[in-house]
């Protein structure tokens, strides 16, 4: 395990990463497509990739949905299937 990313999904994707080696830190916030390169470019075998997990209830439906961060967490996962790294989905209140 090399680095440890965080992820908050959605229309403005908020990135973190981690390097445990030399303690760099590196936040920004992308477009979802644009935060897609970022990670894959990054992510390499035993990392940690640590998304904010986001469940509709009847309650989303009455709100604005969030069809982004869907799309997203789902982004994530090939990422993290690709290149051999560890998702964890985390609901708001571990995150």
């Amino acid at each position: 395990m090399r680095s440890i990313f965080g992820v908050d999904p959605g229309l403005h994707v908020g990135l973190l990463h981690f390097r445990l080696d030399t303690r760099f830190v590196e936040m920004l916030e992308l477009g979802p497509l644009e935060a897609a390169d970022w990670l894959h470019a990054r992510v390499s075998g035993g990392d940690f990739i640590a998304v904010e997990r986001y469940t509709q209830t009847a309650g989303s439906a009455k709100r604005t949905r969030q069809n982004d961060a869907i799309e997203v967490i789902g982004m994530c996962r090939w990422i993290a299937h690709r290149n051999l790294a560890v998702i964890l989905e985390q609901g708001a209140s571990e995150a």
